[in-house]
């Protein structure tokens, strides 16, 4: 998986000092205040709907910035912005695209009204499901990889939401149900507080699914290339 790890070392468990609760308050006041902040300007870029597809990748390329620990603002955003600007269209009109036929497909399988159309349109709103699902996390993957291609990162969204279908599920699941919340009981979380907020979860869950992937893979390479014992 072509993933690139910029973040800065942590320190292990035995080495870590006990944690006040006065770290504790710092570190979610740091974290929520680029959320706000983003969030904003994720707002702002989505306005003219022209922009919005960069303001998404935008939005999350700030977001890994700041699951890694990095500061993050203004012209981090614009940059991003102007970055992603066609790889972010391409990626809406795929997903469009996809979900339009999967839409036509349901759709039609269910005027047909027979058994087997019940089975096949079930399979279909399966498959609708599973990219949806996916999705959540392409934004993600496309501003981590060190070289940038929209195939791959659908391929590797798909091949980390196959590697923890209940922590990647799940998530997507809880943001599904902030993004419903947002829209029809409480619209003014979009302004401060809904996309800043999934895009950061989403890219935490993303990152910390990379690291724990790749020393999965790591420990098994190592292992593959011990010699066997001498008898």
């Amino acid at each position: 998986m072509n993933i690139y790890q910029n973040h800065r070392p942590q320190q292990t468990e035995e080495h870590k000092p006990p944690r006040k609760p006065r770290d504790v308050f710092f570190d979610i006041y740091y974290q929520t205040i680029p959320i706000i902040t983003t969030n904003l300007y994720w707002l702002l870029f989505t306005i003219p709907v022209v922009t919005a597809p960069a303001a998404v990748l935008a939005l999350f390329h700030c977001m890994d910035m700041a699951v890694r620990g990095d500061s993050t603002g203004w012209s981090d955003f614009i940059e991003a912005f102007r970055k992603y600007f066609w790889t972010a269209w391409l990626w809406f009109l795929i997903d469009l695209a996809v979900i339009a036929i999967l839409g036509v497909n349901i759709w039609f399988y269910q005027s047909i009204g027979a058994v087997w159309s019940a089975m096949v349109q079930g399979l279909m709103i399966g498959i609708a499901i599973l990219w949806l699902c996916i999705q959540f996390y392409v934004p993600a993957v496309i501003v981590m990889q060190e070289k940038k291609s929209l195939r791959n990162s659908v391929l590797n969204a798909a091949a980390l939401v196959a590697y923890r279908p209940v922590v990647m599920g799940g998530t997507a699941l809880i943001l599904a149900l902030l993004f419903y919340l947002s829209t029809f009981i409480f619209i003014p979380l979009w302004i401060f507080f809904t996309a800043g907020v999934g895009a950061y979860f989403t890219s935490r869950v993303t990152l910390r699914t990379v690291q724990r992937l790749q020393k999965k893979q790591a420990k098994e390479k190592e292992q593959n290339q011990t010699p066997p014992p001498t008898v």
